[in-house]
């Protein structure tokens, strides 16, 4: 399995897993134009792509989800009330429906959606396997629960939020109802509180590599999310965990543009390396 993350932030979101010579978008939140580009540069053509999955109907996950799969008919894969809330557009596009909870076969794909705490229609995570390979997806949820652990856990590759730094956001230049819909428990994780799920997830004994998602371009830095999620998982006890990367907001059409995850390169390095290394 490779993992490639076009988009990552409040300006736009688009993960691509592919398996051999199949594909799946998880959220198309950037342009059409700039999805087809980014798919053309890293060598997958739509006719690729088995299913675009939404997360949720906000426009930076879903902004040309619709396009790409009535342009390419690819279906459109989502839970009842997130089509609902995309309107009418939806019915031009071929969709398939993958309620809340339940596991889908998309090729060689198996997809099982989980519900997220967010402000939206219906929101989730996904879990997708293949060939015994596990990438677990969980962006825009302001809490989480036992379910997001155990749906997070035994995970090869995690993207997860780490959105604001708590300490930035009151300065961020957002209106004060946003910052509070932000910070709420239906809005997006800080870097505490990621920090906070994943030694949750380690306690269980579960170790994953790690990609830290959605970063604020007002209220975060790379630097910032990797140092508070160190932090809270140094002041958890946890000595070690799998390598941990933070996205940046947007993939380029250039060598080393694209952040990529292999599963072969996970299992030919060591497992975990010191956080203070």
């Amino acid at each position: 399995m490779l993992v490639a993350s076009l988009a990552s932030g409040s300006a736009g979101n688009a993960l691509l897993v592919q398996a051999g010579d199949e594909a799946l978008l998880i959220d198309a939140g950037i342009s059409l134009r700039s999805l087809e580009r980014l798919l053309a540069y890293h060598g997958v053509a739509p006719a690729q792509v088995r299913a675009v999955l939404l997360t949720h109907e906000h426009d930076d996950h879903a902004l040309s989800a619709v396009a790409f799969a009535r342009r390419h008919r690819v279906p459109l894969v989502a839970n009842e009330l997130t089509l609902a809330a995309l309107g009418e557009a939806a019915t031009t596009a071929p969709v398939e429906l993958l309620p809340v909870g339940e596991c889908g076969a998309l090729g060689r794909f198996s997809v099982e959606s989980f519900r997220v705490a967010h402000d939206a229609a219906d929101p989730v995570g996904y879990r997708v396997q293949t060939a015994g390979v596990t990438v677990a997806l969980a962006v825009d949820l302001g809490s989480w629960d036992a379910t997001t652990v155990a749906a997070l856990s035994a995970a090869d590759l995690i993207v997860i939020e780490a959105n604001h730094d708590p300490a930035l956001l009151p300065a961020a230049p957002y209106p004060a109802a946003v910052r509070r819909r932000i910070s709420g428990p239906r809005g997006h994780l800080d870097n505490t509180q990621c920090g906070q799920l994943l030694a949750q997830i380690i306690a269980n004994g579960a170790y994953s590599d790690v990609w830290l998602a959605h970063l604020s371009r007002h209220a975060n830095t790379p630097q910032m999310a990797l140092a508070g999620v160190g932090q809270v998982l140094r002041q958890a006890g946890v000595q070690c965990l799998p390598r941990l990367q933070a996205l940046p907001a947007r993939a380029h059409p250039a060598p080393g543009g694209i952040p990529i995850w292999q599963a072969c390169e996970r299992w030919r390095q060591p497992h975990l390396f010191a956080l203070d290394e």
